[in-house]
């Protein structure tokens, strides 16, 4: 624990089971308790080193866990749809309440009315009213049209709740008026791997992310104006259900109206941008993990992409849709970066956690016809200058990023931590 007056760690305690929440009790600074995925609470007197373990059976996970701002009590709620209340450090609970078919996502305490407290459940959206004195919900309360993932009361109110929804918006619902009174539409709930703008109209960007989704906004109205995923058949570490994780994106080149995204299960899927439905599936032959795409701006009957196996692949588009293989090509280790020059349609660079750049000419053959080495790390991406077919930047995981004349025996510049700016090609 750090102590922000000492500015230092007063004590360190360390847990085999996989910690999801940390509560400090705000009637006794000493006193904490940390709950995990495996059901397991951990009742922490850092004064005394006492613990008390409480564990609910069958490893179902807490979901969520508070302590009451006045009392010794601490009420949890878990995947199973249990709540269970504790007091005064003990491992063993001194109430349980009826069991939601719904599941319990979260759980806060009231100031209006002692004892009260709310629930949410991720699959419906409403909120369950509590009283510790009985078993049941008092009432069940409406909040919103989908499920709901957490929420917090206002400070100084008793009245506002700000609302996290199961698609990430986030809202702000009045108790006394019941009804949700400002509201946000969603953004991505997980990393975002990878952002592009429209060929066409530049107000469009399109975003991936980890969380599954693929969106595009308008940036002058900061609105979402289409979202499309996969089904639902990823599970994230807390046990939920989620879509393919999207690690790359790529307009189509002339007018946008289709989008292709890379997936980590080694899927290529093309989108009608417009309708968000799914045009046309292929998938890696190893299926491992897609990092890269890039739809060829030059002649956009062909998308390169790098995967796991070490292959950067090159599909041919026909009808405007259909996919089909069309060039293997090898490396020696994971292709991350691959992008077309914007300028000749037949060059072509990757990036490889082997720290090297390749640069292909097609009009010359499969081969690369360059090799560009300096960088120490794996490389990620790499990206051509817009307006010359000489330049190509690289960027690495040694902290560097390298400009390249692909056309000398030099480096532009190298930009990071490393102290050396050399680098060669063959």
């Amino acid at each position: 624990m750090l102590d922000l007056a000492e500015k230092k760690l007063t004590t360190v305690a360390s847990y085999s089971e996989k910690p999801h929440i940390l509560r400090l009790s705000p009637k006794d600074d000493n006193r904490y308790a940390v709950g995990g995925v495996d059901g397991m609470i951990h009742f922490c007197d850092m004064k005394t080193n006492a613990v008390a373990k409480a564990k609910h059976p069958e490893d179902i996970p807490l979901e969520d866990g508070h302590w009451h701002p006045a009392e010794d009590y601490f009420m949890a709620c878990y995947r199973d749809g249990s709540i269970k209340l504790f007091e005064n450090f003990k491992s063993t609970e001194s109430f349980v309440f009826e069991r939601q078919g719904m599941g319990t996502r979260a759980v806060r305490w009231t100031y209006d009315v002692s004892g009260n407290f709310l629930t949410c459940s991720l699959k419906v959206g409403t909120f369950k009213l509590w009283n510790v004195s009985q078993k049941a919900p008092k009432k069940t309360i409406k909040v919103w049209t989908q499920g709901i993932r957490t929420f917090e009361g206002v400070v100084g109110s008793s009245e506002l709740y700000v609302v996290v929804f199961k698609d990430c918006s986030l809202g702000l619902f009045n108790m006394k008026m019941r009804k949700v009174v400002w509201s946000i539409e969603a953004g991505h709930s997980e990393t975002i791997f990878d952002i592009k703008f429209h060929p066409t109209n530049t107000s469009l960007l399109a975003t991936a992310s980890y969380d599954g989704y693929t969106k595009i906004w308008d940036i002058t109205t900061m609105k979402l104006v289409q979202n499309f995923s996969t089904k639902a058949n990823m599970v994230s570490p807390l046990g939920e259900k989620h879509s393919l994780v999207v690690y790359g994106i790529s307009w189509s080149p002339k007018d946008g109206t289709r989008l292709v995204s890379v997936h980590n299960n080694g899927e290529v899927i093309i989108w009608d941008t417009d309708k968000g439905k799914v045009l046309s599936k292929i998938r890696s032959e190893a299926c491992k993990q897609i990092y890269r795409v890039d739809w060829n701006t030059q002649n956009e009957d062909f998308i390169a992409f790098g995967s796991a196996e070490g292959i950067c692949y090159i599909v041919r588009i026909k009808n405007k849709s259909c996919m089909e293989f069309y060039k293997k090509l090898i490396h020696e280790a994971t292709v991350y970066g691959v992008m077309w020059c914007p300028l000749n349609k037949d060059l072509l660079a990757t990036g490889c956690q082997d720290h090297l750049v390749r640069l292909f000419d097609f009009s010359k053959g499969d081969a690369p016809v360059r090799t560009f080495r300096g960088h120490k790390g794996p490389i990620f991406n790499v990206a051509w200058h817009p307006h010359f077919d000489y330049i190509l930047a690289s960027g690495s995981d040694d902290g560097t990023v390298r400009v390249w004349d692909v056309s000398t025996v030099r480096t532009f510049l190298s930009v990071g931590s490393l102290e050396s700016a050399c680098g060669t090609y063959k």
